[in-house]
Order: C-alpha cells, then sequence, then structure tokens
C-alpha cells in the first residue's frame, strides 16, 4: 500500500444547486405513471430522522447499541408548483379555477438533480439524480407581503415524509442516488440515458435521415466510409466502394447519423428494482 495523499487534482470533488424537479402522483397499485415538471425549484432540503442509539447493558457493561428504525423526510422550497401538486397540498379543484383546501392529501415521488464538481471540471464533473419515493407533504404556512420598493416572491415550502418502498436484496427505502460519475464506458453511459428518458420521456419522431458534410481528407482512408453525391436538388448518397479517391470526385462523410423513428414515451417515476435492472442492463 501507498501513503494517503490529500487534495491531489481532480480529487477536490463538492456538490451544489438542485434542478429538474419532477413531480410524480402516485397511481392505484404504488406506481408512478405520470410526471409533471416542477419549475422554479429552489432547495430540497434531506432530514432523515430517527435512528436513535438504544443503549444496551448487561454484565454490568455496555454490552450493545441497538438503533431505532430510521425515517426519511424533507422539505421542498419553490418559487411555484405544478397545479398536479395542488391534490397533493390538500386541496380539490370545484372548478377551473376554484380549489379548496383541508382535503385528502395524495402520495407522490419526487426526482431532482444536484450538480457535482471538482477542482478541474468544476460544475462539468457530473451529476446526482436523485429519487424520491411514497411522499406525503405537511400544511404549511404562507406570508403575503405588500409589494414595496424591493418586492420578493413568495418561496413555498413544503415539509414531507415517505413509507418506503420494497428494494430486493435490502430494507424498504423511500430514496435512491444514481451518481453520473460512476457511469463512465459507452454501455454505462447508454443505460443511464436509457434510465433518464423513463424519468423524463421521449417525444416521438419519425425515422430521421443521416445527413452528410464534404469531406476534408485530401486522401483515402481506410478506418472510415466515405460517399458520393448524385442528383441536383434532391441528393442520393452511396457508400464508396473503392481503395483510394478519384480526381476531379468530391467525396462525403456522415455528418450526423440516421435516427430510427421513435414512438415517445410519457415520464414515469419507476419503482427502485426497475432501476437497478434499467442501469444493470438486466
Amino acid at each position: 500500500m501507498s501513503a494517503i495523499v490529500w487534495d491531489q487534482v481532480g480529487e477536490r470533488t463538492y456538490e451544489t444547486g438542485t434542478k429538474k424537479g419532477v413531480l410524480y402522483q402516485q397511481a392505484a397499485g404504488g406506481t408512478y405513471p405520470l410526471g409533471v415538471p416542477w419549475n422554479g425549484l429552489t432547495s430540497v432540503s434531506e432530514s432523515p430522522e430517527g435512528g436513535d442509539a438504544n443503549d444496551i447493558y448487561a454484565d454490568d457493561i455496555k454490552y450493545l447499541v441497538l438503533r431505532g428504525v430510521e425515517n426519511y423526510g424533507g422539505t421542498i422550497e419553490a418559487y411555484s408548483y405544478p397545479p398536479e401538486f395542488e391534490e397533493c397540498d390538500g386541496s380539490a379543484q370545484l372548478m377551473a379555477g376554484v380549489t379548496v383546501g383541508q382535503q385528502p392529501r395524495k402520495t407522490f415521488g419526487f426526482s431532482y438533480v444536484s450538480t457535482l464538481g471538482n477542482d478541474t471540471e468544476m460544475d462539468n464533473h457530473g451529476y446526482k439524480i436523485h429519487l424520491i419515493y411514497g411522499a406525503s407533504a405537511s400544511p404549511s404556512s404562507r406570508q403575503y407581503q405588500t409589494i414595496n420598493e424591493s418586492p420578493e416572491p413568495i418561496n413555498f415550502s413544503w415539509e414531507f415524509k415517505t413509507v418506503p418502498v420494497n428494494v430486493t436484496g435490502h430494507k424498504p427505502a423511500a430514496n435512491m442516488v444514481i451518481d453520473s460519475t460512476k457511469f463512465t464506458t459507452a454501455a454505462q453511459i447508454a443505460r443511464l440515458k436509457a434510465l433518464e428518458d423513463v424519468l423524463y420521456g421521449v417525444d416521438a419522431h419519425d425515422a430521421i435521415p443521416a445527413t452528410y458534410k464534404e469531406t476534408t481528407d485530401v486522401a483515402y482512408n481506410s478506418s472510415k466510409t466515405y460517399y458520393t453525391r448524385s442528383g441536383t436538388t434532391t441528393y442520393t448518397y452511396t457508400e464508396f466502394a473503392g481503395s483510394s479517391f478519384v480526381e476531379g470526385t468530391t467525396y462525403y462523410e456522415v455528418d450526423t447519423p440516421a435516427q430510427p423513428a421513435v414512438q415517445g414515451s410519457d415520464p414515469r417515476l419507476p419503482l427502485p428494482d426497475e432501476v437497478l435492472s434499467i442501469l444493470s442492463g438486466t
């Protein structure tokens, strides 16, 4: 083993920020089928409770320490909230534009992203995706103030508690964190992208053809694929089968690869076992 070295270049890491908030109302069966953006998010404070130590004595000595169950909760702060959150905050809509309070509070899931930085890449080092399950919001106070020479918007605040969900092979949990810096290979990055597509949804689109650009190579490179072009207003690109450039012929390379048709999908919050399945490729 080698000696410990502190604060090496690239290892001075930090975490900051909160963005890309998404609300997922819980549906029957404990699923979270449809996410909506939570704009104006200013802060998410995680405040676990419980886990208190209970000292056990025997044989005239301190025999062991037992700890109680840990409960996960926190506080969400924002300048605004999605209309779908009103039901989670104890409001019910009587008609368009009219709501009443003191109603049953819907359970919800939530996700947000924090930024990872270090001393070389700063805020571009990576990010963490935070997933929260089984949350319910507590009633909160709101203070409306007169508009003056230094007006400030209301920063809404909601405390929330959670009920854990099942995690195969582990105790139930109410929160999950995915660290992007641990996904480094092409396959791992693709699986992380697949999870984000589930969390944030995918827009449907028809098949998109490839685009081409004129190559800047002056000589044939056997490791590349070149194309020739025919047509006047509508072009057809044909893969070049030769082994050397022909003088007077213009050759092209793929600029943007073709994309297949995508059906699209709505954003949803997968449960922990499905998250692990997506990220592990199983």
